[in-house]
Parts: structure tokens; C-alpha cells; sequence
């Protein structure tokens, strides 16, 4: 049985027609233990021809709410609808266009003060705050080294905007309402730091411009076995009436083949770092061509609870063994299994611009990192649909979580 698995994973997948479609659609159930179930609908359409590649246009439409049973009864934490179209030949030269249009409802965006391995004000019950915000933005991307049709080794510029319309609550007995009232209430040092760290938090409308430049050289755009990318890009936004803040991403993946088309190493690091007044919602976001949540939870270090590292400044290291199981075809669609075992470390910076931070030792020591580490489960449906089952530890923090969703983390 062994020697026949490994001769079977040298043979390339059974040939598929170069003019094809490609829908997927399921429920969309997703699960993270920190915040919930989620139960709505996931599409995807993906358009594939000879003359355009990787694909002539892909769109994902996701409609979806968080369900939680709470002591008080079942509880929706979450409301989401997001449309997103991504059409690499959407003109000449060869522009890739990206648009998407949301709408986020968040009533459980954690607050625990200002600070990573300290907390500063007076201690009160760490409550959530809810985050209800409507926005819409657009990318272009342009090739600029390598052939228009070519699948791997070349270097993409991007450059894009993004506009919102925020509307922040909070229970006035929370530590968010605590440090708000501290702020506007003394002229003291202390209510200065916090006016500086916490930003706004009226209803509010933002905005940012962003660019980068993407150098590809992966051998297959959703599920790589070798090659490399690397992204550097940055953002400068403004929020309501505070002042305009800057941020730089950089970040690097390398995959590499063990075992030809069955072992693949996978490793990645970035850097995520801000100037200036973000405003409280973006400080636990990282940067790049499609942004993330930040450094715990599903998209960063696994096993550790969603908003529980927040700053300026970022550092995330996750490592992957992603190991190919199976292939078939159920109902004329192709699918593959594939298993994952992974570590991840990383943390955050409350702000290393402001001294106010390192007198008050809020941060502790620079190697105080966050771990995780576990594994999971792949599925990749036809060439341009994967979706992840992860459970992972975080030994020294005491904490676990179960994430499931869409895409490999990098």
C-alpha cells in the first residue's frame, strides 16, 4: 500500500479542459471557538480559458451570521455580506482589477486596555464593543516583469483605495468606556497617552490609500508545492477627525517539495508596522494586497483568542508541513485531501513611537512572543476553491481554538 501511494503522487492530476467553468458553492459554515458558528452561503465562480491566466475572473459572494448559546440564550455576534470580483485581464495593459463591497456588523471586537503583557488605567470587566461598518474599495494591479499569460516568476505593482463608514458602541461601565472617560475628563499625562493610543470613537467616516509590489514565484497560485512570494506595501489613512496615520507591511513565504507532488515545506514571516493615530478597530489588522485579522486567532497565531495581541507593530512567523492525501472526483468535480501541521509564533507592539509605552512597561520583554501549534485538515475543490479545518494549542497561554474556513493561512 505504501509503495503504491508513493508511485501514485508522481503522476500529475488527470487533464482538465483549458476553456472550463468552475462554480462552488456551499454553506457557508465556518467555526471559531473564540466567537462562534457561523451558518450562510459561500459562492464562488472562477472562469477559466487558454488566453488568461490564472483564471479570467474569479467572484465570491459571502452572506453569513455568527451563532453562539450563550448563558442568556443564542446570540449573534456577527453579521457579514461581502461581494468580491477579481479580474486579472481586465484591461491592457494588463491591469488586474480587485473590487469588494461590505458590510461588517461586529458586537464582540475584544477591548482589554492599552498595552500586550501590561495594562494600563484601573481595572474594570474586559467587555467587547461593537463595531458596525459599511465600506467599499477597489485594487489595480499591473504586471510588470514577466509574460502577461505566465502563471509564476513575476513581479506585480498595486496600487488601491478603500472608504467606510463607522459607527462604535460601547457599555458605559466597560474598559473601553472607563479609558474613553479618563481621556476627555483629566489634562494629565496619563489621559494625553490615552487621547494618543485609543483615537476616535464618534461615529466616523475613513479612508486610506494604499500600494505595493508583489514578486511571485510560486508554482501554482492556491496550492504551491515550490517557489517563493514576497510583498512590500504601504497605507496611509485618516479616521474622523484625528490625524493621518502610515503603515508599511513586508512579508515573505517559501515553499518547498520534500516529496514530489505528495510533502510540501511551508514557511512564512511579515512585519506589519504603523506611524500615527490608527484608529482602535485597525490596530489588530495587518496590512497587504487583501488584509488580515491580525496576530491571534484563525489568521495568525493559532490557539489563541481573536483580538488578544493588539498594537502598532506586528512580527508573525507561521511554519506548515502540508502533506497531499488523496485525489477524486465526486459528481464530476475534482477534489483533493491534504493534512497540515503547523507552528506559529509571533506578537505584537503597542506603539514603539511613544515613550509613554516603555515607561509604563506595558509591552514587557522583546521576546515575550505568543506560540501555537497543531494541525488540520485541507480540501482543494478544483484548481481555485480550498478549504481548512485547523485545531491548534497555545501551550503557554493556556488556550485552544478550532478554526474552519476558506484558503490556505498563506
Amino acid at each position: 500500500m505504501l509503495i503504491t501511494w508513493f508511485m501514485a503522487s508522481q503522476m500529475a492530476l488527470s487533464p482538465v479542459e483549458a476553456d472550463r467553468w468552475e462554480p462552488a458553492g456551499i454553506p457557508a459554515l465556518t467555526y471559531r471557538s473564540d466567537l462562534g458558528l457561523g451558518l450562510g452561503i459561500l459562492g464562488a465562480t472562477t472562469r477559466f480559458r487558454s488566453d488568461c491566466q490564472p483564471f479570467c475572473w474569479r467572484a465570491l459572494v459571502l452572506l453569513q451570521g455568527v451563532f453562539r448559546l450563550d448563558p442568556e440564550g443564542l446570540v449573534v455576534p456577527t453579521r457579514n455580506a461581502i461581494v468580491f470580483v477579481d479580474v486579472p485581464r481586465w484591461t491592457r495593459p494588463e491591469w488586474r482589477l480587485m473590487v469588494a463591497a461590505a458590510d461588517y456588523d461586529e458586537q464582540e471586537v475584544g477591548y482589554s486596555g492599552i498595552g500586550t503583557r501590561g495594562r494600563f488605567g484601573a481595572s474594570a470587566p474586559v467587555e467587547t464593543y461593537r463595531w458596525h461598518r459599511r465600506l467599499a474599495g477597489f485594487k489595480l494591479r499591473q504586471r510588470l516583469r514577466g509574460e502577461a499569460l505566465a502563471k509564476t516568476g513575476f513581479t506585480d505593482a498595486y496600487v488601491g483605495t478603500e472608504f467606510g463608514w463607522n459607527q462604535l458602541q460601547f457599555t458605559a461601565d466597560s474598559k473601553l468606556a472607563l479609558d474613553a472617560r479618563a481621556d476627555s475628563n483629566d489634562d494629565s499625562d496619563d489621559a494625553a497617552f490615552l487621547s494618543r493610543q485609543i483615537g476616535v470613537l464618534s461615529d466616523h467616516a475613513d479612508g486610506l490609500i494604499n500600494g505595493g509590489i508583489i514578486i511571485d514565484r510560486r508554482d501554482h497560485e492556491f496550492t504551491p508545492q515550490r517557489g517563493s512570494i514576497h510583498e512590500l506595501s504601504a497605507r496611509l489613512g485618516r479616521a474622523g477627525g484625528q490625524g493621518v496615520w502610515g503603515n508599511i507591511f513586508v512579508e515573505s513565504a517559501g515553499f518547498w517539495s520534500l516529496m514530489p507532488n505528495r510533502l510540501v515545506l511551508a514557511a512564512r514571516g511579515l512585519v506589519d508596522h504603523v506611524v500615527g493615530p490608527i484608529p482602535l478597530y485597525r490596530r489588530s489588522e495587518m496590512s497587504g494586497l487583501i488584509p488580515s485579522q491580525g496576530i491571534a486567532g484563525a489568521e495568525g497565531v493559532r490557539g489563541l483568542p481573536a483580538y488578544g495581541e493588539m498594537g502598532k507593530t506586528k512580527l508573525l512567523f507561521n511554519g506548515e508541513l502540508r502533506l497531499r492525501l488523496l485525489d477524486h472526483r465526486l459528481v464530476r468535480q475534482r477534489l483533493s485531501w491534504r493534512a497540515v501541521f503547523f507552528s506559529d509564533v509571533g506578537r505584537a507592539f503597542t506603539d514603539l513611537h511613544d515613550s509613554g509605552v516603555g515607561r509604563r512597561a506595558l509591552d514587557g520583554r522583546w521576546w515575550h512572543f505568543l506560540w501555537g501549534l497543531g494541525a488540520g485538515v485541507r480540501l482543494r475543490w478544483g484548481e481555485a476553491f480550498v478549504l481548512r479545518l485547523d485545531g491548534a494549542v497555545s501551550p503557554l497561554e493556556n488556550s485552544k481554538g478550532v478554526y474552519f474556513g476558506a484558503d490556505h493561512l498563506f
